[in-house]
């Protein structure tokens, strides 16, 4: 066992070694410019209609005065506009009005003020066939089997410029540049940055169901097809900005060959790196001796005293498939149960359980799941929302600096001092979220 043990350790670090050198001679279209970075310029939009009717675009930012570019039909009959960008509380909600917009053409400019994200550069070269390139957007299909935080996380695909020609989104407009690329886009993608290999904006993805596109000659239209998407080129948008002295950074440069060369020398050396402190740890663990550090169940518990007064987390559900899911802290004494009911503003059903052991120890409510006892899906909770603790007789809560707020009996609960009522019959609000609490013994 001994000897197998060492073999394996050897063994998985030999090949995480040779992992990292295939990757350092072997990474295709390497991009000289940090996504994460890109990512904080590009914004999902939501635009609501008559009749509480909603749908959703992208946009990216193009100055410092929080205006962002994106499609006219994004924001087309919007009564309600407003963008959704990520935050450390999980996303963060800024009203935006419409500064102009032209049909023809598929552009906007639309501005959030407050929103306080940077700008991205556009670059008016026309772009090269076969040259990488990265759409960044919020598609809504993506959407599907993802949880709420997940509608400010943006999605980026890779594809290749495959032609640029002249035309029109479906109309007898004048033609103007039409970008054809490879990266895979769909509705919710609208109005979102196609960015060269430096992080530079290229062109303006469109993305309509059954969007026909207009060649100058013969005026065919071309249905859009998988693996076939579309998008202006910067220059028409560049072209409004102009026309209606709007600020933005161009670049006339284009993505140059030595910027490429540097990005993609700082992910080998970043990769060389990786793969020599792998052969590293593999020559020190075939020269150190192996050690058998042996801990019995006892010497655990001592180090771990609160382990033994509770048993394992598990999860609990509802009747309802979308109720909350919460971690039950198991009762040691008191089979007494301090319960909370409500719903979501949806209708769905909310329970939680407290087995009152777990009260008395205090527990946190909140959205996020790992960092919470009890997790609420609604975006008005924070993340860490509020604590709770008490006993049969009496409960005390405090608001965690939560951004939606907590009330309890009717009444605002601070930040610095607990606040203190009956459990039976307590009424507590996180957020947008109202909970009635009652005592089952």
């Amino acid at each position: 066992m001994h000897g197998s043990s060492i073999m394996r350790d050897t063994t998985g670090l030999f090949w995480a070694a040779l992992g990292c050198l295939f990757f350092i001679f072997h990474t295709p279209h390497a991009m000289a410019f940090d996504i994460d970075v890109v990512d904080q310029s590009v914004v999902r939009i939501v635009a609501m209609g008559s009749g509480g009717n909603g749908s959703t675009g992208t946009g990216f930012v193009i100055n410092d005065h929080d205006q962002i570019a994106t499609n006219h039909h994004v924001v087309e009959g919007a009564k309600l506009l407003f963008v959704l960008v990520k935050d450390d509380e999980g996303r963060r909600r800024v009203a935006a009005d419409v500064v102009w917009a032209d049909k023809d053409r598929d552009l906007a400019v639309i501005s959030a003020p407050g929103l306080g994200r940077p700008f991205l550069k556009l670059s008016t070269t026309t772009p090269r066939k076969h040259t990488d390139v990265v759409a960044v957007g919020f598609p809504g299909r993506a959407d599907d089997l993802s949880d709420s935080e997940a509608v400010v996380e943006s999605t980026v695909t890779q594809g290749v410029i495959e032609r640029v020609f002249r035309g029109s989104w479906g109309n007898d407009d004048a033609p103007f540049q039409i970008v054809q690329h490879s990266a895979q886009i769909n509705s919710g993608n609208s109005g979102g940055p196609l960015l060269n290999a430096c992080g530079e904006v290229v062109a303006v993805n469109t993305a309509i169901p059954s969007v026909r596109v207009n060649g100058s000659g013969s005026r065919t239209q071309v249905q859009v097809t998988t693996g076939i998407h579309y998008a202006s080129h910067i220059s028409s948008l560049v072209g409004e900005l102009q026309k209606r002295n709007t600020s933005f950074s161009p670049t006339a440069m284009g993505c140059t060959e030595d910027q490429i060369a540097t990005g993609n020398s700082q992910v080998v050396w970043i990769a060389a790196g990786a793969s020599g402190l792998a052969l590293l740890a593999m020559i020190l663990t075939l020269s150190r001796p192996r050690q058998r550090i042996v801990e019995t169940y006892t010497q655990w518990v001592r180090r771990n005293p609160s382990s033994s007064n509770r048993t394992p987390h598990k999860e609990v559900r509802s009747a309802q498939s979308r109720s909350v899911v919460a971690r039950s802290i198991q009762p040691r004494v008191s089979t007494a149960v301090f319960e909370l009911t409500g719903q979501t503003l949806s209708g769905e059903p909310l329970h939680i359980s407290i087995p009152m052991a777990g009260l008395e120890r205090g527990v946190v409510i909140g959205r996020n799941r790992q960092q919470c006892d009890f997790a609420l899906p609604d975006m008005s909770v924070s993340r860490r929302h509020v604590k709770i603790w008490g006993d049969e007789v009496q409960l005390s809560i405090l608001d965690l600096g939560s951004t939606g707020g907590t009330r309890f009996n009717g009444q605002p609960v601070g930040a610095s001092q607990p606040m203190t009522a009956s459990s039976d019959g307590s009424e507590i609000q996180i957020g947008d979220i109202r909970l009635r609490g009652r005592v089952l013994r």
